[in-house]
């Protein structure tokens, strides 16, 4: 029992000496930086903000930092390559955040520049909404994470009309993949193939409404649909229960293509549960598959099949569909 007791205690010192958690602010003149894992933390310590390990490099993004399933829900520039070792992330005192390189251009993470002073940024903050914001002298926010959403939202945050959720390519790659939910104009719902055309036809999952102006999601964990008045026209979760124990909610369009509501208790060491999900078949999703395949479900996994006088493109990556044999 000692032994164990001093195993988690060198853990704890040796997660100490290699992150280096800062306040919820950044102000211009101080940077963060992958070399010494530095990032911003909010207030409750909730969610963080900096460098996290992305493929051969880092990525800019947020994640539950008091999880101990590190979940990414934010990502600049998400399509970009990683960065090396040896950048900085800094706020300039012209109102933009950056990321800094040794040598080459700097790449731009947000941009407040203006004529306008009041819209200057002048300080950065990490909210305990998961909201990274940029502040001007007043503290009035002139640019937030929750106005870009990449494949999720968090409580507090609305998916207005036009807005988007794109799926990532994989768990372990934040990249743009396969599918979107989006805010359609005519107050619709809809998820969808990327790429495919944006009609109602063309979903794979709808709301069916046409007055809707906002997707939202509240700390309680109910997901719903407001109109222009304020007014709440549809609650997507219809069964939406506030348990206790139940802390944080995110709701994320995964890389499966399916829209699902997670919740998670105050137990750091616990899994994610689903609340609700868009679809219960896994098959549901247009083009989970590359051309020419189908989908079938086999012990409760989507699989990619052929069909007859079709072969598998690469047999290796069955996801890529078939092509007519020759035979």
């Amino acid at each position: 029992m000692a032994f164990l007791v001093l195993l988690l205690l060198l853990n704890v010192v040796f997660n100490a000496t290699n992150a280096q958690s800062t306040s919820s602010i950044i102000k211009p003149g101080s940077s963060l930086s992958p070399i010494n894992n530095s990032y911003l933390l909010s207030p409750s310590g909730q969610f963080a903000f900096g460098f996290y390990r992305y493929k051969n490099g880092y990525s800019v993004g947020i994640w539950f930092e008091n999880i101990q399933q590190k979940t990414i829900v934010w990502t600049a520039n998400r399509d970009a390559s990683p960065f090396p070792t040896d950048v900085t992330l800094v706020l300039t005192t012209e109102g933009n955040l950056i990321v800094r390189p040794k040598k080459g251009q700097d790449v731009l993470i947000a941009d407040t520049s203006s004529d306008n002073v009041s819209r200057l940024a002048t300080s950065a903050s990490m909210l305990d909404s998961g909201n990274f914001v940029l502040l001007n002298s007043s503290g009035g926010i002139v640019w937030k994470s929750f106005d870009f959403p990449t494949d999720t939202i968090l409580r507090g945050q609305r998916l207005a009309v036009t807005g988007k959720l794109v799926s990532s390519v994989a768990e372990s790659d934040h990249g743009s993949g396969k599918f979107l939910i989006l805010m359609h104009s005519d107050g619709n719902l809809v998820q969808y193939p990327v790429g495919a055309v944006l009609e109602r036809g063309a979903a794979y999952w709808a709301t069916n409404t046409f007055n809707a102006e906002s997707l939202n999601l509240d700390g309680n964990g109910h997901l719903y649909l407001l109109n222009d008045t304020g007014f709440n026209i549809k609650s997507i979760n219809t069964n939406y229960v506030n348990a206790s124990g139940k802390s944080v909610y995110r709701a994320t369009i995964d890389t499966d293509g399916i829209f699902r509501l997670y919740s998670h208790s105050s137990n750091p060491f616990d899994d994610w549960y689903t609340e609700w999900s868009s679809s219960n078949y896994r098959c549901d999703p247009l083009g989970l598959f590359g051309e020419n395949s189908y989908c079938v479900m086999m012990d409760r996994e989507p699989v990619c099949q052929c069909p007859p006088h079709f072969d598998f493109i690469n047999e290796q990556r069955k996801e890529l569909g078939c092509r007519k044999n020759i035979v």
